[in-house]
């Protein structure tokens, strides 16, 4: 299903999603209008404006539960009577003596064994798949291993975001041996392998590149083929070797590009000065990736991912059926992925919504495949995992630790392993007696405020019905980079992009409107409004989720993050280019060192109820959200913004003048 863009009648619109969504699923019950629900429909009616100071209001027992209504979380586990305030501390038992390890991913070694990796400690655990024994392997406190890749036998890549670098290791008789070291700028996020020309793929988030590395057949000998600069953020990958294809994923949105290679396989020495060439690009209708698969002969792929819809209001009667932002799996023929652009992409394909009415089901991680046809789909804003059957539509739910991020079943497809980051645990699954047992990883130490704030920041219980979390648009602290109608702005109908977060904790005051002043009452308006929750915020979860945020760094810029010095402004142009900017007036809205101000300015543009006035977001690391700027994401560039839309200039520029401006914003 796809939402397609509506100029008018918005009414009719918004009826019509929920005549699809009610047709996709079959009610068993009926969630009737509650006190709670009418008390959301006359603020939104009277255009929620309460932005002079935040308000809290502490949980309690008997408070926390609104009459006649009941939080699907809590029926699942997920929360407690007391409210929220001990959502982030859920099942795991602390230690003085403990660590906070956060596991992030999880590969099969063999049939006996699955790897574990670490980003905080740095260590690998090998669980054993028969009895679900867990040991410690490997320990280098150094490392932050976000990744695992197997690539032959107890062969295994892992990145290292320490050090922006693939390290290949060698796993016999219970030892690790490093094969090699592969540089890899600008946060590496994703692998992909080719067996049979011993080719690895990384994609970079940062640095917006692609990386390709070859090796010798004993994966020893390492040489670094030509890398490809992408007009994306570098994320999931998913190489499809019979098509001679490479699908690169948006690490955020849900845009792609499909790249190959033109020269021969068996020219090494051309490859190391050709990049891959791009043949498609497209969007995948959706965003947040966390995984791709080719099926069936590489004939047909799937993936889990969210579905935000720009043009539905975000107040509870749009978020109970999925109209708002859904969690679904799709299969489009793979075909179309790679030669079709726009809505036929994804036409002959099929989607199946993972959530329902009072269980949405927020924010898929990953997804994996037993021996028996089964798939499970790691629900990380619920702290489930969904199984089910190939091509069917009905998934069986179960509790696991907090955030699953990864799944592995075991060879006889009897149980299924399930990794846990917030709670550093593996839960056991039997599928056949349908009991799960928690594993820790070892003792788990009492979490930081920021810590705290950051295990709420992707829980999806914080919503209406579980739909989605704050990273479900804020995609892991960043931008999905698409538009949210949402009353930030003190309206409804008028959508505005998805703002980053990342170094903006010093950037007050907020919103599009610049109307709040402080980050903790931004946090809970976006909770209370956009997400719509069902329940009274206390000032514990708010103050959490504000410490986190207040650690995310910016994002390196763009030439920064490739490390490519002869790509820098340096001496004389960096000068030439400051000088340009402020001989333009552009320090009057970007000054100083968040290159933001406090106030409001008519930018030339307005929303659809006539506003003008806007608070200039900061400029440090445009660079990474250049596809989706001004408000409504018109310019898709910094070029289109000074070049294009003319924005707030004096004067018209020359093109060396413009190339200048542009090379100095991209180094902020």
């Amino acid at each position: 299903m796809k939402f397609k863009k509506l100029n008018s009648n918005r009414i009719a619109n918004r009826c019509l999603l929920v005549a699809c969504w009610m047709v996709c699923w079959t009610v068993s019950f009926q969630v009737g209008t509650t006190t709670a629900q009418a008390q959301y429909a006359n603020r939104y009616a009277n255009d929620y404006s309460s932005k002079s100071g935040a308000t809290y209001q502490v949980e309690s027992a008997s408070s926390s539960k609104r009459s006649g209504y009941a939080h699907s979380a809590a029926a699942l586990g997920s929360l407690s009577s007391e409210g929220y305030d001990d959502l982030a501390e859920f099942r795991p038992q602390y230690s003085e003596k403990g660590s906070y390890r956060k596991p992030q991913s999880m590969i099969e070694l063999n049939d006996q064994s699955a790897l574990i990796c670490t980003l905080n400690t740095g260590e690998f655990y090998l669980l054993e798949l028969t009895s679900g024994d867990i040991k410690l392997a490997l320990t280098q406190a150094n490392r932050r291993w976000s990744k695992l890749l197997k690539l032959e036998s107890n062969i295994v890549a892992a990145v290292d975001l320490a050090a922006e670098k693939v390290v290949v290791f060698q796993f016999v008789d219970g030892q690790f041996r490093q094969l090699a070291e592969l540089s890899a700028s600008g946060h590496p996020h994703s692998l992909a392998w080719q067996a049979q020309n011993r080719t690895l793929y990384i994609s970079g988030q940062w640095s917006q590149r692609l990386y390709r590395f070859s090796t010798d057949k004993d994966l020893v000998q390492w040489q670094q083929l030509a890398s490809t600069d992408l007009p994306i953020h570098g994320g999931t990958l998913c190489h499809l070797p019979k098509n001679n294809a490479l699908v690169v994923v948006d690490a955020f949105g849900g845009d792609y590009v499909v790249l190959r290679d033109e020269v021969s396989d068996s020219h090494v020495d051309t490859k190391t000065i050709e990049p891959m060439q791009l043949v498609n690009r497209s969007s995948l209708t959706g965003h947040n990736v966390p995984c791709m698969f080719a099926l069936n002969d590489e004939q047909s792929i799937v993936f889990p991912f969210q579905l935000l819809n720009p043009e539905t209001y975000s107040v509870q009667g749009d978020i109970t059926w999925g109209g708002l932002l859904s969690n679904n799996l799709r299969w489009l023929k793979t075909e179309r992925l790679l030669t079709m652009q726009g809505d036929e992409v994804i036409k002959q394909g099929r989607f199946i919504p993972l959530g329902q009415v009072g269980n949405g089901a927020g924010d898929p991680t990953s997804m994996s495949f037993g021996n028996d046809e089964r798939i499970a789909v790691t629900l990380g804003g619920i702290d489930r995992v969904a199984v089910g059957k190939l091509g069917q539509t009905k998934f069986q739910q179960f509790q696991v630790g907090l955030h699953p991020v990864a799944s592995v079943f075991a060879a006889d497809g009897k149980q299924l392993y399930v990794l846990n980051e917030f709670s550093d645990s593996v839960t056991q699954v039997d599928l056949s007696t349908e009991q799960t047992k928690d594993l820790p990883l070892g003792p788990l130490r009492q979490p930081t405020l920021a810590e705290r704030g950051e295990r709420l920041f992707f829980h999806s219980a914080l919503a209406h019905d579980g739909w989605m979390s704050c990273h479900s648009c804020h995609s892991r602290g960043h931008t999905s980079g698409q538009l949210n109608d949402n009353t930030s702005d003190g309206s409804l109908g008028t959508p505005k992009r998805i703002l980053s977060l990342l170094g903006q904790a010093e950037t007050a005051p907020y919103s599009w409107t610049g109307e709040v002043v402080e980050l903790e009452h931004q946090v809970l308006n976006s909770i209370q409004s956009t997400m719509a929750t069902d329940f009274q915020i206390s000032k514990q979860t708010v103050d959490a989720i504000a410490a986190f945020v207040r650690t995310l760094p910016a994002p390196p810029s763009l030439q920064i993050a490739r490390g490519d010095e002869t790509q820098q402004l340096v001496g004389t142009d960096q000068a030439k280019g400051r000088e340009l900017f402020e001989q333009l007036s552009c320090v009057n809205c970007h000054a100083g060192n968040q290159f933001t101000v406090a106030g409001r300015f008519d930018v030339g543009i307005e929303d659809q109820r006539g506003q003008k006035e806007f608070n200039p977001p900061s400029l440090i690391g445009v660079s990474q959200r250049s596809r989706s700027l001004l408000h409504d994401g018109r310019a898709t560039s910094v070029r289109d913004v000074i070049g294009k839309y003319e924005h707030q200039l004096p004067r018209e520029l020359t093109e060396a003048e413009l190339n200048l401006l542009v090379e100095y914003l991209a180094g902020l």
